[in-house]
């Protein structure tokens, strides 16, 4: 007798049955797929994560011909991460607002509790937060959330949402400030410490006002309700001071006698005249970015690119619609000039223009104020709004939009609140400008109006 013989077979006979009852369980299995609606026995694919579906796998293949596709387990994504540059947030009522944080890895969708203030949405895909609040409140904390197929990242935020506080000049009856909305206003005199009841210009810059009056420049830093007065004795080139400028410990002051500049927050001066290249020692409206110092003078502009210590002046010759300039406003090398003729404009930083007046029912431009593409002109007819940049305008006046008088000073813009100081007081619009549902009587002309 062949043991071997008899032991191979044996174990081919036990090999056979082994064969047989893994076949019988995988065709049970394909019937099993098949009862719950996989018709396709192709579709018929095990987790290859798992050895023993691998092994199944590979099992069905060699049995029934059918190739599987390889299945890889997807990566997890990266949990995402959200930065906003700051945590707590005051916003003025009805202000254009947009914020947008940085980010990492993928976003799938941004929610905020509790519910965004009226007017505010958030992007579902950047978190970005935008709108024009339509309300106000104390501060509240909310909680944005950022989430992906990973999970979810949360951020604390407070926003609050306030009325501006709005200050006015008033050519003969000091200073107006009303903290809700341009209803009511408190006035200050010189009983507060101004030095002249006829104000000319106002400036605001956090707690501290800067006034331009006939009797010096007035200085508050506390809101505006008492100030210190300065006067020729600390500098400046006359009493009579036209308009004023503040940034950070930098004061200019346009007088009736040159210009003049404090670099320690203005209770000292250096006046600049024609002999540092002013058209004129009549100066009437001054604005500076950076180095660049802007000033209107009786013959035309004067430019300064060394923080105001000499000058270059343009006029007519330069393209200025007329040398009688009253008001100046300046973004990066463009330079908007509202002349008497019209809004001259330049491109190249002042040296040359091109005047505009289309659409202006009043071409005496007294101020100009800009935000982006949108140029704001006060003048003799109302007030003048561009979308194009300066070129192509629209007038409101009383007879449409609701304005208190069409003697128009200075016009001031927020988001979408714009703030007229006209010959009858302050007119408010909350929708940029198109209608002005807030009128203050003053009893007499409001010449210069700042919010914040």
């Amino acid at each position: 007798m062949n043991i071997d013989k008899i032991v191979q077979g044996n174990i081919e006979i036990r090999f056979r049955k082994i064969r047989l009852k893994v076949k019988n369980l995988i065709y049970k299995l394909l019937i099993l797929s098949l009862c719950f609606g996989c018709l396709d026995a192709k579709r018929v694919v095990f987790d290859v994560s798992s050895p023993s579906g691998l092994i199944v796998n590979a099992a069905i293949a060699a049995l029934t011909k059918i190739t599987f596709p390889v299945v890889t387990p997807s990566p997890s994504l990266p949990l995402p991460t959200l930065n906003y540059s700051s945590n707590s947030y005051s916003f003025i009522r009805y202000d254009t607002i947009s914020i947008t944080p940085t980010t990492t890895g993928t976003i799938t969708s941004c929610t905020i509790i509790p519910t965004i203030p009226a007017g505010l949405s958030i992007n579902n895909t950047t978190c970005a937060i935008s709108g024009s609040p339509t309300g106000t409140q104390s501060s509240i904390s909310y909680m944005v959330n950022a989430t992906n197929a990973s999970g979810s990242t949360s951020v604390s935020l407070s926003i609050a949402i306030t009325t501006a506080i709005i200050y006015g000049g008033k050519g003969t009856g000091g200073v107006i400030i009303s903290s809700d909305g341009g209803n009511s206003y408190l006035t200050y005199t010189t009983a507060n410490g101004l030095g002249s009841n006829s104000v000319n210009w106002i400036y605001v810059s956090g707690s501290n006002v800067y006034v331009a009056t006939a009797g010096g420049v007035s200085i508050s830093t506390n809101g505006g309700t008492s100030y210190t007065n300065y006067t020729t004795a600390n500098g400046l080139g006359n009493n009579n001071v036209t308009g004023v400028f503040a940034s950070v410990s930098n004061v200019y002051a346009a007088t009736d006698g040159g210009l003049s500049i404090s670099t320690n927050g203005g209770t000292s001066y250096t006046n600049y005249t024609t002999a540092n290249g002013l058209g004129s020692n009549l100066t009437y409206s001054v604005y500076a970015s950076g180095s660049n110092v802007y000033v209107v003078t009786a013959v035309g502009v004067s430019i300064s690119n060394n923080g105001g210590t000499s000058y270059s002046s343009y006029t007519t010759a330069n393209g200025l619609g007329n040398n009688t300039v009253l008001g100046i406003y300046a973004v990066g090398s463009t330079v908007y000039v509202g002349t008497a003729s019209g809004v001259s404009i330049s491109t190249n930083g002042g040296t040359s223009y091109t005047n505009y007046t289309s659409g202006l029912a009043s071409s005496y431009i007294a101020g100009i104020y800009v935000i982006g593409s949108n140029v704001y002109v006060a003048t003799l007819s109302g007030v003048g709004i561009s979308a194009d940049g300066g070129q192509t305008y629209t007038t409101y006046n009383t007879a449409n939009s609701g304005l208190l008088s069409n003697m128009v000073y200075y016009v001031y813009v927020i988001g979408n609140n714009v703030y007229a100081a006209n010959g009858g007081g302050i007119s408010v619009s909350i929708n940029k400008g198109l209608n002005y549902t807030t009128n203050f009587n003053a009893a007499g002309a409001v010449l210069g109006v700042m919010a914040q």
